[in-house]
């Protein structure tokens, strides 16, 4: 053979960015951690890893990932990666951790301190619509 590898993939919903940053057809907490995961990764999402309560989604070559998510435009707007948020995230082992949230109320110094890198949902899926 030719020495490559296949991968088989069940495809969920159709992500439309531009429905998502209207508020519209909001994914659910799985389905945006599969997009989250595989486009910050590149690397294949194992959905029976993931754990909505911790925000766990998986872990990659380099980072352990966590979505702080609920496809509720009210609770978007509501919650935030917090210091509490920060200490509640399971004992660190070797791996960087990848964070999605709407926002963040912790400076950097404290994502440094948690080995946390920070990556801000966009803010217009969850603006005040007018």
């Amino acid at each position: 053979g030719t020495g490559g590898t296949f991968s088989y993939f069940e495809l969920g919903e159709t992500i439309e960015m531009e429905n998502l940053l209207k508020g519209k057809n909001l994914p659910s907490f799985t389905e945006f951690a599969r997009y989250l995961f595989y486009t910050a990764t590149g690397e294949e999402f194992n959905e029976k890893l993931v754990n909505e309560k911790t925000g766990f989604i998986g872990e990659s070559k380099n980072f352990e990932v966590y979505l702080i998510y609920k496809p509720d435009i009210e609770w978007l707007k509501r919650n935030a990666l917090t210091l509490e948020g920060c200490r509640g995230l399971p004992k660190f082992k070797t791996k960087q951790r990848l964070v999605f949230a709407p926002c963040k109320y912790v400076d950097d110094y404290t994502c440094l301190e948690h080995r946390i890198d920070f990556c801000q949902l966009p803010y217009e899926i969850y603006r005040i619509q007018k």
